[in-house]
């Protein structure tokens, strides 16, 4: 077997709405024994977790599966390799940096107390 990184997308729908439409990307780790079978197995996943509710407003929202887009064979872990990127356009650097940096104290933090099982 080998792991996959699989790109699936879903529309969100909102009968009514006339805001602009969204989509939902997201990269799911996939174990199969070639790309075909991962692309049909995140296929098959995914169509499954299809659903369609009312929101609190009641507008009917349904999440509806579009398809796999990309599928990456991961099987030899390269240490350091790339493996989601994402472009942000923002007003306030310094605001940014402030909050990444805040994050990553924070999951160091936490971090550390897992590894010392301090709570």
């Amino acid at each position: 077997m080998n792991w996959y990184l699989a790109k699936i997308v879903f529309q969100i729908v909102i009968k009514g709405c006339l805001a602009p439409q969204q989509f939902d990307e997201q990269i799911r780790l996939i174990s199969a024994a070639t790309e075909t079978e991962a692309i049909e197995k995140a296929s098959i996943i995914c169509k499954k977790e299809e659903t369609c509710f009312a929101s609190q407003e009641q507008q009917l929202i349904k999440w509806q599966f579009v398809n796999v887009c990309e599928v990456y064979c991961i099987n030899e872990a390269l240490d350091g390799g790339e493996i989601v990127s994402t472009l942000r356009e923002v007003s306030s650097p310094d605001h940014y940096r402030q909050l990444i940096n805040d994050k990553a104290a924070q999951l160091r933090k936490t971090a550390f107390c897992r590894q010392f099982n301090l709570n």
